[in-house]
């Protein structure tokens, strides 16, 4: 098992090219096997989600987890709406490339036909975003991905290994490629906007952006305590399993000071406790991994 951190971002702003299509950060694994669990909450109703989850997990657990998960559901949606809002008052103001600089670098081989569509579609969007309706955008985009998709196995240079035209993922192309925004304070975060903004969507923007922060500590808040409660049932193997995959360097003391942390993990997790073992796992993995790399898969 992969030990995963309680990850909770915020999606608000715009990459340096162009507005994310809102998404969730995926949580995070630490290499090597272990016993934690987490991550930000499933999307889908929980009933769905209960199927996937211990089946020793009590009842009074069960009802506080799920009033801890739509708790969050609600708190999510609210943070997607603040995001809209948010990017589409930035879209306004962020630069966007002519059709022109953008077809230097498309697939040489497009149709007369498809360059035209692409340019129509390219315009309508430029056109949105300026009136800071970036929101509605994502149709176009489609549109403009059904064009260029077929051309990407075709031309190896136009293919960067992504399922999306490689020219649609950066600055010259259309896609904006999705971005976390950083849980800095606004004062900080303005210095990074484009200095055009005006004061009154400046200022809308910092009230949807502390709106969002709030939010978002909520969410974390609530994700802690989901965790908590999920951890006490998570199939923890015993530590002479763990250490099957370690490296055969690691001293006789190295392996008593990481059983040590392995029980101490297990103990916290079992007594509803997974969010204090953070420090423990920083230790076990400084022992795994003294230079930093990763460590099995």
């Amino acid at each position: 098992m992969k030990k995963k951190l309680i990850t909770a971002s915020i999606v608000l702003s715009l990459s340096a090219s162009m507005l994310a299509i809102p998404v969730f950060s995926a949580p995070s694994s630490n290499p090597s096997a272990s016993i934690e669990p987490a991550g930000t909450l499933p999307v889908n109703p929980f009933d769905e989600v209960k199927q996937n989850l211990p089946k020793s997990v009590s009842s009074s657990d069960l009802t506080k987890m799920e009033a801890l998960y739509n708790q969050s559901q609600k708190l999510q949606d609210e943070i997607y709406s603040l995001d809209i809002q948010y990017n589409d008052l930035l879209g306004k103001y962020k630069d966007i490339p002519s059709f022109q600089e953008v077809k230097k670098r498309l697939p040489s081989s497009l149709s007369h036909d498809e360059l035209k569509k692409l340019e129509e579609l390219y315009n309508q969007i430029s056109k949105l975003r300026k009136e800071g309706k970036t929101s509605q955008t994502d149709p176009l985009w489609e549109q403009c991905y059904k064009i260029l998709h077929p051309y990407a196995s075709k031309e190896p240079a136009f293919d960067y290994g992504s399922k999306e035209p490689a020219p649609f993922q950066d600055y010259y192309g259309l896609r904006e490629p999705a971005y976390t925004l950083p849980v800095n304070l606004f004062d900080e975060e303005k210095q990074h906007l484009p200095k055009s903004i005006s004061s009154s969507d400046l200022s809308k923007m910092e009230a949807l952006f502390n709106q969002a922060r709030k939010l978002q500590d909520e969410s974390y808040s609530l994700d802690i305590q989901y965790y908590d409660l999920l951890g006490k049932y998570e199939e923890i193997p015993s530590f002479q399993e763990e250490k099957i995959g370690f490296p055969n360097s690691l001293s006789k003391d190295e392996l008593k000071k990481l059983e040590e942390l392995y029980n101490q993990i297990a103990k916290l997790k079992k007594e509803g406790k997974t969010s204090q073992t953070d420090l423990l796992w920083e230790q076990y993995y400084k022992i795994l991994n003294p230079d930093g790399a990763a460590f099995g898969s």
